[in-house]
């Protein structure tokens, strides 16, 4: 398994780019291509603040959730609100 010399900020794009592919060929070869599964399992892990802050910077921008307006008062009477 490689070991990194320098923490990300010191790198380039294209060696991040380089660690990514590490990083998915180790992961599925230890969930047997199951990655996703536990990516999202290790976010569940994380506080509601560093989840915000990871899918943050990883969209760069804020992650809004947009319903039309028919459909958010149709879950305010199935929530009962």
């Amino acid at each position: 398994m490689p070991r990194a010399q320098k923490p990300y900020t010191e790198v380039t794009s294209r060696h991040l780019l380089r660690r990514t592919g590490d990083l998915e060929n180790v992961g599925a070869s230890i969930s047997q291509g199951q990655m996703d599964i536990h990516v999202i399992h290790g976010l569940r892990l994380k506080s509601k603040e560093e989840r915000e802050a990871v899918l943050r910077e990883a969209l760069g921008k804020e992650l809004l959730l947009e319903l039309p307006e028919g459909q958010t008062l149709a879950m305010k009477a199935d929530l009962s609100l």
